[in-house]
């Protein structure tokens, strides 16, 4: 096991630097991830201005998708699907956004 970290977009601002697929709208961002099965999410930062995931994989394992949602404040979630919540960050403007992975 291992722990690898990959990059989420924040809504109105960077785009990942990682080659996944990501929509980024004026009101959150959906961020499809993939990582190997099993991964375990340890924990959301900030790191040189990104938004990185940090979590314990099997990097043999086979691949499969994550979705992550990242969502700034005020902003009204939708009920429709499960999420589990992860972090809450600031941008440099002071900006709070939090950190969803959509379940299954």
């Amino acid at each position: 096991m291992r722990i690898y970290k990959y990059t989420l977009p924040i809504p109105n601002g960077q785009a990942s630097d990682d080659d996944e697929e990501s929509a980024v709208t004026a009101d959150h961002t959906t961020s499809k991830v993939d990582m190997p099965k099993g991964a375990e999410v340890l924990s959301v930062k900030t790191s040189s201005g990104k938004v990185r995931v940090f979590a314990l994989v099997e990097p043999e394992a086979e691949v499969e998708e994550f979705e992550f949602e990242v969502w700034p404040i005020g902003v009204e979630i939708p009920e429709v699907e499960k999420k589990e919540y992860y972090a809450t960050f600031f941008k440099g403007n002071g900006k709070a956004y939090h950190v969803y992975q959509k379940m299954a």
